[in-house]
């Protein structure tokens, strides 16, 4: 057995106390930090390949260059979307319902996307900042703006709800501006009343649950956005023959006496119908005399007082029982039936604007804004009933379920009269949207722009600068019965090194009693010194510590492990993994017996195909025995074959993250056993200074192959296979006398 300390570094020096701010760390890497968050929302995140991408199952980040401004953070925003999200929150079944018509799609991807982050906050309110470095980045890039009225109303549409929704629901500040400024476009795009009600909608996406209730509110937005079209295409109502002949009348000089005619006084009544005088002549009869029934045929509408008698003198005469109303009045409008009255109460005091009410030619008579019975309507509801909407004006006091914005369901309902406005050419921008082809939406998927500029970078990034994959755990095929076997052997060697190294460790650990100068308990054997002027004579004790260590085993199955190295028991066949499992299971069993020692085996890699067939697919590893567990837990996982290659350093990332991630103890060494060239060794080197600087001692152990030496700062090469289980054993025995020291 021969020992390399080479000067690459300092061997079992202790953890660094500081690091440049330019060295390369495993606590603030992507690998690290990705499958940190992974764990975290319960999702694999692997390192690997050059295209960002989710299976729904796991997320893949791109292997792109570190050195890259805003790319790790970008990474970490993509992941917090699409692990802690999407994969904890969507249904993709629903998804998938929308898949085939563009509008749609693209409105519920705006409307999930910022319902699953709003969820996701809640749990991890980290993640608001992760992802608004992400909005950030792509603002800097020009990749998200405001809307302009040249694109087509698809893209306005859309684009105003996803700027609205992030700036107003997710609190995304930084897209307030843009969220306004795409406001006003779509104002000048679509109708009034589409504006309004699609504003009302919107605001329900705070109290989504589901994917399938994303959806829902999608739909509700296009058959409101298919109403609203529909009223805008409605012309203005023509005014009707009689009302045209009474404006003519009003410019020229009437004949008096005709029934049911009025004078050029009455005819304009007084503006608004409101004086009583103008509408007689003092002895309680119209100048334009009455009607064969009796009634009031005065034009200008209704009494001031509202009585009921159209030949009432004044204010001051009640009507009388059957007396013409003033609804008789109205009734010239032309409407299918007659007024049925502001007055519904019989309380009758019409204002003066409401005299034209009647005059609109609605197939029905007004139903009145008073439908409270106050009996009492403001001048601003003049000519309500001029719409010609086909029906009387329900009011504008009403607080039915139709009135404009007052919730998600009423806004998804028939809207309000805000939404009648004839506008043609909003109503063309409505039927372009909801027709409009994948081609004319384009999308509006933030995440999906980021990951396009991760899986970029990584395709032009040289293969040396690239983040480095992680191998990723596979389940590992347990045979008990073998691994039983293996336990059994090593016992015998494993009790031996379990006594020789606790013996160490007390020893290190034994408390040394000095003396100095100073202190405070005074030494009696030692009090004879004073008189010859020494002062030491005060005692101190040196404290005690437990090893405090987590000591990480991988071991390479690759194929060449498979060399046949002795034969024991009447001629069984042992290999260079054989031999190398046995030892390390021997250690492990060893240190279980030590406290503050926490040891775990992995071995590596898990199957040919990981690296040399499928390349969108992790590297993978065999955890056999995991920081925590014992031995005797996971006997059958001891019983594995040599096979594939030596992919060390994605076997390295994965053992550095578990002592980082897993292990809570201060002292951190990885141990490497292996017996060919890597596959990548600038990698392994990469990987070796990272540790360094993250306070991970890094150890090898060649078996008949000195390249090790070049690889770790302290290399260990034997060339018999027997010494293997020696070279472990002294290894960890510097490590925990070091450690309890």
């Amino acid at each position: 057995m021969t020992v390399n300390q080479t000067t690459q570094g300092t061997g079992l020096a202790a953890k660094p106390a500081k690091t440049s701010r330019k060295a390369r760390t495993l606590y603030d890497s992507l690998p690290i930090v990705a499958a940190a968050l992974g764990k975290k929302f319960g999702v694999q995140v692997i390192v690997s390949g050059n295209e960002m991408m989710t299976d729904g199952n796991r997320v893949y980040v791109p292997a792109f260059d570190p050195d890259e401004p805003d790319l790790c953070d970008l990474a970490y925003g993509v992941i917090a979307h699409e692990a802690g999200g999407h994969i904890q929150f969507t249904d993709w079944n629903v998804v998938h319902r929308a898949y085939y018509q563009p509008l749609r799609r693209e409105l519920l991807n705006i409307i999930e996307d910022v319902r699953i982050e709003a969820a996701l906050a809640v749990d991890y309110p980290g993640t608001r900042r992760t992802i608004a470095k992400v909005i950030d980045y792509l603002i800097r890039r020009g990749e998200m703006r405001a809307v302009n009225e040249k694109e087509h109303p698809a893209d306005i549409l859309s684009g105003y709800c996803l700027l609205r929704l992030r700036s107003d629901m997710l609190g995304q500040k930084a897209l307030e501006s843009l969220a306004d400024e795409s406001e006003a476009v779509a104002g000048q795009t679509f109708p009034a009343g589409a504006m309004v009600r699609l504003h009302a909608l919107l605001s329900e996406v705070k109290n989504l649950e589901s994917t399938a209730d994303a959806l829902d509110l999608v739909d509700l937005i296009l058959t409101m956005l298919k109403q609203e079209e529909d009223k805008a295409r409605q012309p203005p109502p023509q005014p009707p023959q009689h009302q045209q002949q009474d404006q003519q009348n009003q410019s020229a000089p009437q004949q008096q006496g005709g029934s049911g005619s009025d004078n050029e006084q009455d005819a304009q009544g007084d503006d608004d119908g409101s004086d009583a005088d103008d509408a007689t002549d003092g002895s309680g009869k119209s100048k334009g005399g009455t009607s064969e029934d009796g009634g009031a045929t005065d034009d200008a509408g209704s009494d001031a007082d509202g009585d009921g008698g159209g030949d009432d003198e004044g204010q001051g005469d009640s009507a009388t029982p059957g007396a013409a109303s003033d609804s008789a009045d109205d009734d010239q409008s032309g409407d299918g039936e007659g007024d049925d009255g502001d007055d519904s109460t019989g309380s009758g005091s019409d204002t003066d604007d409401e005299a034209d009410d009647g005059r609109s030619g609605d197939g029905e008579g007004d139903d009145g804004d008073d439908s409270t019975g106050s009996g009492s309507d403001t001048d601003d509801e003049t000519d309500d009933d001029q719409s010609g909407d086909g029906e009387g004006d329900d009011g504008d006091d009403s607080s039915g379920p139709n009135s404009a914005g007052s919730d998600a369901g009423d806004a998804g309902g028939s809207g309000s009269d805000q939404g009648g406005d004839y506008d043609p050419n909003g109503a063309d921008a409505i039927a372009k949207a909801l027709s409009a082809s994948a081609d004319d939406v384009g999308s509006k998927d933030l995440f999906q722009k980021a990951a396009k500029d991760l899986s970029n970078s990584a395709a032009k990034a040289p293969v040396q600068s690239r983040v480095p994959a992680m191998a990723q755990p596979q389940e590992v095929q347990a045979n008990p019965l073998v691994g039983q076997g293996i336990v059994s052997r090593v016992r015998g060697t494993s009790g031996r090194v379990r006594a020789q190294l606790l013996g160490l460790v007390q020893a290190s650990q034994r408390e040394d009693e000095i003396t100095r100068r100073r202190g405070r308990a005074v030494n009696g054997r030692k009090i004879t010194r004073i008189l010859t002027g020494d002062t030491r004579v005060f005692t101190q004790r040196t404290d005690t510590r437990a090893p405090n260590a987590a000591i990480h085993i991988l071991v390479d199955r690759s194929g060449s492990m498979a060399t046949q190295a002795a034969h024991v028991n009447g001629g069984a066949s042992r290999n260079r993994l054989d031999v190398a499992i046995d030892s390390a299971v021997a250690l492990a069993t060893a240190l279980e017996a030590i406290p503050g020692v926490n040891s775990a085996i992995t071995a590596f890699p898990a199957s040919r195909s990981d690296y040399d067939q499928d390349h969108q697919r992790a590297i993978g590893v065999l955890p056999l025995l995991k920081h925590g567990q014992k031995v005797r837990q996971v006997v059958g996982n001891f019983a594995v074959a040599p096979a594939g290659g030596t992919p060390l350093g994605e076997a390295m990332w994965y053992a550095a993250a578990q002592l980082v991630n897993t292990t809570k103890e201060e002292r951190k060494l990885l141990l490497i056993v292996t017996d060919g060239e890597p596959n990548n060794s600038d990698q392994v080197i990469d990987m070796v200074r990272r540790c360094q600087a993250s306070g991970i001692e890094v150890i090898g152990i060649g078996i008949q192959i000195d390249r090790v030496r070049q690889l770790f700062p302290t290399a260990v090469v034997i060339q018999d296979l027997t010494e293997l289980r020696s070279a472990l054993f002294e290894i960890t025995r510097k490590a925990l006398t070091a450690a309890a020291a």
